[in-house]
């Protein structure tokens, strides 16, 4: 029995993450304190272009300038912070889930602001992030609608 039925339950049967996804998603979150929080940001910075230039040389696409790869990276962090309790959960609109993506956003800006000198808060960190959040939610939403046989 799940503790957090859809609102729309009908009684079907609904995929449940297994107790790995548990252990990759807190291995995630403190892979993502650490970076988020836990590392200065020339560090940060130096991490980005060496993955971008690598990617670079594997033949990603010129236009993607080092900032645009920055915003995407910044996104893509957010998905599964998201997408994941959603899955968990299983209830609440996605626009609910995103917006506790963007206040969780705001709030990483913030800290870096409040604890780290070599972070400089950004509200294009905040927007990517949000939007990354928001793909979260909107996917966590259409996967706890699928129904199994």
């Amino acid at each position: 029995m799940n503790a957090f039925p859809h609102p729309d339950d009908d009684g079907a049967r609904r995929p449940r993450p297994p107790h790995a996804v548990l252990v990759l998603y807190a291995v995630y979150l403190v892979a993502s304190a650490v970076l988020f929080l836990g590392l200065d940001g020339p560090r940060v910075g130096g991490l980005q272009v060496r993955v971008w230039a690598l990617l670079q040389d594997l033949g990603m696409p010129g236009w993607v300038s080092l900032e645009l790869f920055e915003s995407l990276a910044n996104g893509a962090a957010f998905v599964p912070l998201v997408l994941v309790p959603v899955l968990l959960v299983r209830s609440g609109a996605w626009w609910v889930w995103a917006a506790l993506g963007i206040g969780l956003s705001a709030g990483i800006e913030f800290a870096q602001f409040l604890l780290l000198d070599s972070r400089v808060p950004d509200l294009r960190d905040v927007v990517a992030n949000g939007l990354g959040g928001a793909l979260g939610a909107w996917l966590g939403t259409v996967c706890t609608r699928v129904r199994v046989a």
